[in-house]
């Protein structure tokens, strides 16, 4: 068995941390085996230390983001005066971060992809060996094979941490004894080159020497924790940060890692069945199980959703389960996405009363017009979501 989580962040923090307590006592101790973080946003990574509190995660996957990019969400939440001590440490030294809590391996995964053009990086690269079907021996993932086609960065400095830089195009497969199992998961990252080169030529006009005190990095990518607070605590360097990202902020979203789970490919001799319960409803139908979730990604900018899909091509069929981006944001979202897709249910993660509108109207709209079961999960426990798969032969 592969466990594995997908970002652990909420603004209804009570409810997130009651989540948290309740998932890691199903752990019954065992650590988490991967632990994905599609991007830094306090909504999606303030639960992390609570998390990591409770159990251990053998190996972090997220995605390379250049040092302006980092500061880009401190100036975001600036901004938007959400700015939080977990953040704040995971911007400034993620690496560090992750490593004084027990993380072994952390993978930054980096996009192979031009803004507004196609994918460079080549075809997905899959380990040879054989198929192995039994999944309750999973060792975890084969790092071997990753450590081979990704560029190693060493170790943490002053601990054991191992450090990887991976492309893309690189899928993550699990390893048993024997072989590997038929399951893989694939990230897609789509940068924003552009406007991260604006933003720094902004943040170098407005707080001059102060950006200098940042000691950016790029491997692995870093700021200065000291430079951070320096212009955290001052009043004119806050608001002139702030400003900065003001001046470039285009559609608000920034960097984000999407991910497949599932099967490689479509098992031969092999029927399938899925699963969902959702409250007091239940759905089940014949599939191949793939889940994609999509983080914040604004896939309503035509390149960026060009280069989802075509990242995503050969694994289409065997999608069940797509996340809508951005909580179901109308501003990330395109019909697009369902035609393309054609998912079995479509999932909003949202407040119950989000201050933001999500999901919003026009997004579960085209969800019902082309038929596709919306299942929102909010902090209520009745609206928890369970998907299982089963594969007989």
């Amino acid at each position: 068995m592969c466990r594995y989580v997908y970002d652990c962040g909420s603004e209804q923090r009570r409810a997130l941390g009651r989540c948290v307590r309740s998932y890691c006592e199903g752990l019954d101790g065992r650590p988490i085996d991967v632990l994905f973080v599609s991007h830094l946003d306090s909504d999606h990574v303030s639960g992390l230390d609570d998390l990591l509190a409770r159990t251990q995660a053998k190996v972090v996957v997220l995605p390379y983001l250049e040092p302006f990019e980092l500061l880009m969400i401190i100036a975001r939440a600036t901004a938007e005066e959400s700015v939080t001590g977990t953040m704040v440490g995971l911007v400034g030294d993620c690496a560090g971060w992750f490593s004084a809590r027990g993380v072994e391996t952390i993978i930054f995964v980096q996009s192979g992809e031009e803004e507004g053009g196609g994918e460079e990086g080549g075809e997905a690269v899959f380990p040879e060996g054989p198929n192995a079907p039994d999944a309750a021996r999973v060792l975890g993932l084969d790092l071997e094979v990753l450590r081979r086609v990704g560029r190693p960065l060493g170790t943490k400095k002053g601990s054991d941490t191992e450090l990887l830089v991976l492309p893309q195009s690189i899928p993550l497969q699990l390893r048993t004894e024997s072989g590997f199992v038929d399951w893989m998961f694939l990230p897609f990252v789509h940068p924003e080159k552009q406007r991260v080169a604006s933003f720094k030529k902004v943040v170098r006009q407005l707080i001059g020497s102060a950006a200098r005190q940042l000691s950016p990095k790029k491997d692995p990518p870093s700021l200065s924790t000291a430079g951070l607070l320096a212009i955290l605590q001052d009043r004119k360097l806050r608001r002139e940060l702030a400003k900065a990202y003001l001046l470039v902020q285009g559609d608000r979203n920034l960097t984000s890692m999407a991910l497949y789970s599932g099967p490689t490919t479509k098992p031969s001799g092999v029927a399938t069945e899925t699963r969902m319960s959702w409250g007091e409803r239940s759905y089940r139908h014949s599939g191949w199980g793939g889940w994609l979730g999509t983080g914040d990604a604004n896939l309503a900018d035509p390149n960026r959703r060009a280069a989802f899909l075509a990242h995503y091509l050969h694994l289409m069929p065997l999608i069940d389960t797509l996340t809508a981006p951005h909580h179901g944001s109308r501003h990330s979202f395109d019909e697009e996405l369902l035609t393309a897709l054609q998912p079995r249910a479509l999932t909003f993660s949202a407040g119950k009363r989000s201050r933001h509108g999500h999901p919003h109207r026009e997004v579960t709209t085209a969800a019902r017009l082309n038929e596709v079961p919306i299942l929102v999960t909010t902090e209520q426990p009745e609206s928890e979501l369970f998907e299982s798969v089963s594969y007989e032969r």
